[in-house]
């Protein structure tokens, strides 16, 4: 499970439990218990996941590029450019990754639009020893910065660019009834500082080099971590001690109320 921002697993466990305590006093099915006992469990399960990927991070190493050995790594560097060169749509910078959301705010919704929104491409990673490849295939992208644009057609100063229209409306985003919709950019700019966290490994034919060029960071294959962050360590640890513990929460909840609604039965 993977979120944008903390709030948006604070917000969905309290509609969750709102929703299950709700219809805990209305329903009398024996399929609603299995159901929150099931959603409790799995509750646990997520809070488990969080924390030991919270151990896992504080136990990796932080490497200086130049004297990266392989196995588990932290870096942390300026990005270069990509092996794919392009844009992203608002703020029009030279970036390696871009993710972007729409919601249309007089329809009262929010939706992630679909993938032709999201880019990624290849990139070197440079500190002051060296510079690294990254492979960002199934890369979990953990940023807290972003750019927003809000229009309101109501109002003067809120107009819409040309190239932004035109990008929103080739991907079937934009209609044209809508008057008042909001943008969020995800955005990670070539020459930002970033923190890398995933495996060194050896390039595929790389024989005749040594030393960091022969190595690049992919994904690790067992511990299923490749984290780039734009937010250094402590505050990643942060959030996912944040998450285990909001999700041990409601697993607790859920399960309380799987118990009361049993005890009632009999």
């Amino acid at each position: 499970m993977r979120f944008d921002r903390d709030g948006n697993l604070v917000f969905w466990n309290v509609i969750l439990i709102f929703f299950i305590v709700s219809i805990a006093f209305f329903a009398d099915n024996s399929y609603f218990t299995v159901y929150v006992a099931i959603l409790g469990t799995y509750s646990f399960y997520l809070g488990f996941r969080f924390y030991n990927r919270k151990k896992m991070i504080e136990n990796i190493p932080f490497s200086k590029i130049r004297y990266i050995a392989g196995g588990l790594v932290e870096i942390k560097g300026k990005v270069l450019s990509g092996v794919k060169k392009f844009k992203s749509p608002l703020t029009n910078k030279n970036c390696i990754h871009y993710r972007m959301f729409f919601s249309d705010n007089s329809r009262i919704s929010y939706r992630m639009v679909g993938r032709k929104i999201i880019d990624s491409t290849d990139f070197h990673i440079r500190d002051n020893t060296g510079k690294i490849l990254v492979n960002v295939k199934n890369a979990e992208y953990d940023l807290q910065k972003y750019v927003e644009y809000i229009h309101d057609e109501n109002k003067r100063n809120s107009k819409i660019s040309e190239s932004l229209k035109r990008y929103l409306k080739s991907n079937g985003i934009l209609a044209k009834d809508m008057k008042n919709f909001r943008v969020r950019e995800y955005c990670v700019p070539v020459g930002s500082e970033m923190y890398i966290m995933g495996s060194a490994m050896k390039k595929p034919k790389s024989n005749n080099k040594k030393g960091v060029d022969s190595l690049v960071i992919n994904k690790d294959p067992f511990n299923k971590l490749l984290q780039i962050s734009d937010t250094p360590e402590k505050s990643i640890v942060d959030r996912f001690y944040k998450n285990s513990m909001i999700s041990f929460a409601t697993g607790i909840i859920l399960i309380t109320i799987f118990v009361y609604t049993n005890w009632l039965v009999f």
